[in-house]
């Protein structure tokens, strides 16, 4: 099972990079405002907490999930569970996958969606005192590809938040980012 945190900025922009790769699978909405997204078991598939991004849990063998529906939480997706996704598993059952640096040449939206995914996700994990130079850092590598689009800018304030930088100190930081180009 895939639980999505609503409450996770990173969680909502990898939803909005993935969900398109997705097979149609049973899902349910769970009480945060996130989903459950049910799949056939696969072996090797454990319990992860934020390894595919933060607020992307997963549960597998030896876990155990909460049934939104029968608390009345409504099922977005009645159709059968669909076997788990390989390119999902892949990341899973490997120790770490490495973020590939973002390229200086335009590549495309889903390339562009991928890089500014793991961006977001790079800034959630940093410590507290790396927070705005790892904002920074990244709304430049976003300049320096082309793509510091308001959809950029969005999705990294939302990951700065999410790491706890206030939306003022955020958004200087990323104009600052914007200004270093010109």
């Amino acid at each position: 099972m895939l639980d999505i945190d609503a409450k996770h900025g990173g969680a909502h922009l990898w939803w909005r990079s993935n969900h398109h790769r997705l097979l149609p699978t049973r899902c349910y909405a769970t009480r945060s405002g996130g989903l459950h997204l049910y799949y056939r078991h696969r072996d090797g598939i454990r319990n992860s907490q934020g390894k595919l991004c933060p607020g992307v849990d997963t549960r597998g063998d030896g876990g155990y999930v909460i049934h939104w529906f029968a608390a009345m939480l409504p099922c977005h997706d009645h159709s059968p569970e669909a076997p788990f996704p390989e390119w999902l598993a892949a990341q899973l059952l490997h120790e770490q996958t490495p973020t590939p640096a973002p390229r200086r040449h335009h590549e495309g939206r889903d390339d562009d969606d991928r890089s500014l995914a793991g961006l977001a996700r790079y800034i959630e994990r940093v410590p507290e005192g790396q927070r705005n130079s790892a904002l920074y850092w990244a709304a430049c590598r976003c300049q320096e590809r082309g793509v510091l689009s308001q959809q950029a800018e969005t999705a990294l304030l939302a990951a700065a938040r999410a790491a706890g930088l206030p939306d003022a100190e955020a958004r200087r930081t990323i104009a600052s980012a914007r200004r270093k180009a010109i």
